[in-house]
C-alpha cells in the first residue's frame, strides 16, 4: 500500500509540472504569435484557435481536478485501497493492453499536443495531425469496446 501512496504522490508532482508546462506554452505561443514569428489569430482558422485554447486550458483544469482527487486518496486510506485494487485489476489491464495500451495512449497524447504547436505553424499540418488524432482515438475506442465485450467486463 505504501508503494501505491508513493505512486499517487508522483502523479500529483507530474500534474503540477504539466500545469507549469501548459501555462508556459500559453505565454510563449501567445508572445511568439503576437510578434509575428508564428501564425497569428488572423491567419489561423477559427477551429485551430479554439482547438488550441480548449486543449491547453482543458489540460490545466483536468490536472487541477486530478491533483484534488489524488490528494483526497492520500487522506482516505480505504478509498486508496479500493482505487489500488481497481488499477491493478488483471482483466482491466489486459483489455487496456490489447486495445493498444501505453504506446497508443502516448501516440494520442503526442498527436493532441503536437496539433497545438502545429496550429501556430501550418494549417495543413495541423489538420493532418487532427485527422491522425481522430483516427487513433477511433482505433483505441473501438478496440477497447471490442475487447471489453469479448472478455465480459
Amino acid at each position: 500500500m505504501e508503494e501505491y501512496l508513493k505512486k499517487i504522490k508522483r502523479r500529483i508532482f507530474l500534474c503540477r509540472g504539466w500545469i507549469a508546462v501548459c501555462a508556459a506554452a500559453v505565454i510563449i505561443l501567445g508572445e511568439l504569435s503576437g510578434r509575428g514569428i508564428l501564425l497569428g489569430g488572423r491567419t489561423r482558422t477559427d477551429f485551430a484557435v479554439r482547438y488550441a485554447s480548449a486543449l491547453l486550458f482543458g489540460e490545466i483544469i483536468a490536472c487541477f481536478f486530478l491533483i484534488h482527487q489524488n490528494k483526497r486518496l492520500l487522506q482516505n486510506r480505504e478509498k486508496a485501497q479500493e482505487q489500488c485494487r481497481t488499477e491493478y485489476d488483471e482483466l482491466r489491464n489486459m483489455i487496456y493492453d490489447k486495445s493498444g495500451g501505453f504506446p497508443v495512449s502516448c501516440l494520442i497524447f503526442l498527436f493532441a499536443n503536437g496539433a497545438i504547436v502545429l496550429s501556430f505553424v501550418d494549417m495543413a499540418a495541423f489538420y493532418t495531425a487532427v485527422s491522425a488524432l481522430a483516427a487513433a482515438l477511433l482505433f483505441k475506442c473501438f478496440a477497447h469496446l471490442y475487447y471489453r465485450r469479448k472478455y465480459g467486463l
